[in-house]
């Protein structure tokens, strides 16, 4: 089994070029999001949030399909 380790950034970069994923720009969006509704408060707007969320929940699940059948080849 290889594990290839490195950094956050090193892992990103090979999930890029093995097209995991679109790029990192859209793994840093993705973050930013998951950042923003951790520290979200009360008092600010959810739907804003809400709808944030439901743009990115396609590209996530493209993302854990394309792993997903990476993972089945490499097993």
């Amino acid at each position: 089994m290889n594990t290839e380790g490195g950094s956050l950034l090193d892992v990103a970069n090979r999930a890029e070029k093995r097209q995991l994923i679109d790029s990192i720009e859209q793994l840093r969006e993705l973050k930013d999001i998951r950042n923003h509704i951790v520290h979200e408060y009360i008092d600010e707007d959810l739907k804003e949030i809400f709808e944030e969320i439901l743009k990115a929940t396609q590209t996530l699940f493209d993302m854990i399909q394309r792993i997903f059948n990476y993972s089945q080849k490499i097993i």
